[in-house]
């Protein structure tokens, strides 16, 4: 499976420990990268999962079973979401399954969130 937009590494490493997935997860941030790659090894999955510094519309040659992006789709912006859209898909195996988590307002002028998602 791919994750997009990993963080610390703490859904590659929940995917490999509780469900034997192979993950290849990206980042943009090589100190995200650094800390993710050592979580894995603590938590005995280095095997299974792969952690890059990239961006997502650099991957090419390459098909996954499963996508999730959690919490990346906000910083992809309105300009850009049907690139990402688009590049996600192309990435998905035949009958692949995307999970694409993000919190945001659908529309402009919608009334706001509320604090939490606001902050």
């Amino acid at each position: 499976m791919l994750d997009v937009g990993c963080g610390w590494g703490s859904f590659p490493i929940h995917a490999a420990t509780k469900h034997g997935a192979h993950v290849v997860a990206i980042t943009l941030s090589e100190p995200q990268a650094r800390l993710a790659r050592k979580r894995a090894a603590a938590a005995g999955v280095e095997d299974r999962v792969e952690i890059r510094v990239a961006d997502y519309r650099e991957l090419s040659g390459e098909r996954f079973d499963a996508i999730a992006s959690i919490g990346m789709v906000e910083h992809v912006g309105a300009a850009r979401i049907d690139v990402y859209a688009r590049q996600l898909a192309g990435l998905l195996k035949p009958e692949g399954r995307l999970l694409n988590h993000g919190i945001a307002r659908m529309c402009e002028g919608e009334s706001e969130a509320g604090s939490f998602s606001e902050r």
